[in-house]
């Protein structure tokens, strides 16, 4: 089976490390806001925290991988005949179900949602439904998988699935534009609702929290889940849809018969340009120590999305020409190499909805056992406790996994996704079109590399 090895292995590093994040985010006292400037003024905890802060908000990075692979396999249908309907049908029923994956993650079974907080504070806490509006990654990923294949099914008239030059100026546009209207969108969202985001500081994080989750009523619920695909916390569309235009243009040309080298070097170039329009953006910023401190209450401002969307782009052209367009890389010994991570990458939907009773299970029996407050939050103040709890995690984790992968990965997500899949979109069950990415043995451990290079 094709696989490319390294969007299998960014995306178990990427789950990976976002479980080590969200451990240290739950306990360790530096990730309280109301520390903040303690942290600011203490080098040892400031070294611990810039880049946990920073890849802590490499939720973009989740979302490019999964739409470059995205438009990747939706250009290859295409060039290979696939009708544009039946593309879009797919991509339509896909998204949407991703979509109510990810609704159903953030109002149950989340750290925030019902069965989340219900667990931490032993009390049922159906109030805690209202986290639903919150648009996270999956929320976001989902959106989008229906948004490309919108998109796809326009760009495709007139062979224009081998049109990635104009393919790219056009989603280009599209992704400027989006990134541009942002903060318009954030006003227009405040003016509808009232308070949405109160862009003016003071109580940004009360309000906004406060109004983005309140609804009493149907229609007030549906208008809300509306402005939280649009501009809500923490992955809207606005800024967010620009990473998808990014995402879309690499996969796009990726899927190209013999695509150069070149457009690695274009996207590291791209990568960095955008960086440093979102630094120079910063410093344009009346003051800007608040405008960092303010990041954890808001959506993310556009100095912040520039930033990490160069930096992002720029690991992943990097990587790629360094491994599936270099054809001195052994990609045999890189496969094997990376299995460990890419056996995460393989499950990383069931991980996120999950994730948070594996870290509850640990931290409960590491509070009775030694009586460091794990379960408390931000209640660790010494940094090794904080790293050998997210070290725990993590190794339980993957012991889960390697007794769930001898069980074929029954019952994750991904299996009721493609099992599902099978059903409605295949109907007839023709040959070889069941769940390839369940196929363990050839995705894990005997896939074909796909390399961007004549041999």
């Amino acid at each position: 089976m094709k696989r490319i090895i390294s969007f299998d292995f960014f995306r178990g590093l990427a789950v990976m490390l976002m479980l080590f994040m969200h451990v240290f985010i739950h306990i360790y006292s530096v990730a309280n806001p109301s520390n903040f400037g303690d942290v600011l003024s203490n080098p040892g905890q400031l070294a611990i925290f810039v880049p946990v802060f920073l890849f802590s908000n490499f939720r973009g990075f989740f979302l490019i991988i999964s739409m470059i692979l995205n438009a990747y396999n939706v250009t290859r249908s295409l060039r290979k005949g696939v009708s544009r309907e039946k593309v879009l049908g797919k991509q339509l029923f896909t998204g949407f179900i991703i979509y109510i994956v990810g609704l159903l993650s953030e109002g149950y079974f989340q750290y925030h949602g019902v069965f989340g907080r219900s667990l931490l504070t032993r009390t049922w806490r159906i109030d805690r439904f209202s986290h639903i509006l919150h648009t996270e990654a999956i929320n976001s990923i989902g959106i989008s998988i229906m948004i490309l294949g919108i998109l796809f099914y326009f760009l495709s008239f007139n062979d224009g699935a081998n049109k990635p030059l104009r393919n790219a100026i056009i989603l280009a546009i599209i992704g400027i534009a989006v990134v541009v209207l942002s903060p318009l969108m954030y006003n227009v969202a405040s003016k509808a609702i009232g308070s949405y985001i109160d862009l003016g500081g003071g109580e940004l994080g009360y309000s906004y929290y406060h109004v983005q989750y309140d609804f009493n009523s149907f229609g007030e619920f549906f208008n809300r889940l509306g402005w939280a695909i649009l501009v809500g916390k923490e992955q809207p569309l606005f800024p967010f849809l620009g990473v998808v235009c990014i995402g879309a243009i690499l996969g796009n040309y990726l899927a190209q018969e013999k695509p150069k080298r070149l457009i690695t070097g274009v996207g590291m170039i791209s990568g960095g340009v955008i960086f440093i329009i979102g630094v120079v953006l910063l410093l344009f910023e009346s003051d800007i120590m608040d405008a960092i401190v303010e990041i954890a209450d808001t959506v993310h401002p556009t100095f912040f999305f520039c930033m990490l969307t160069g930096l992002q782009l720029l690991i992943i052209c990097g990587w790629l020409r360094a491994y599936e367009f270099n054809p001195k890389r052994d990609m045999v010994k890189y496969t094997k190499r990376t299995r460990f991570f890419r056996r995460w990458g393989l499950v990383s939907l069931t991980l996120y909805v999950l994730q948070y009773y594996i870290e509850y299970l640990c931290e409960w029996i590491g509070e009775i056992t030694t009586g460091i407050p794990f379960l408390t939050r931000w209640g660790v103040d010494f940094f090794p406790y904080v790293l050998i709890m997210m070290v725990l995690v993590v190794a339980v984790w993957d012991l889960v996994f390697r007794i769930w992968e001898k069980l074929k990965f029954v019952g994750t997500f991904e299996w009721q996704l493609t099992s599902l899949s099978s059903v409605v979109l295949n109907p007839q069950g023709e040959k070889g079109k069941k769940a390839e990415r369940m196929n363990i043995r050839q995705t894990l451990y005997e896939p074909e590399p796909v390399v961007f290079y004549s041999e």
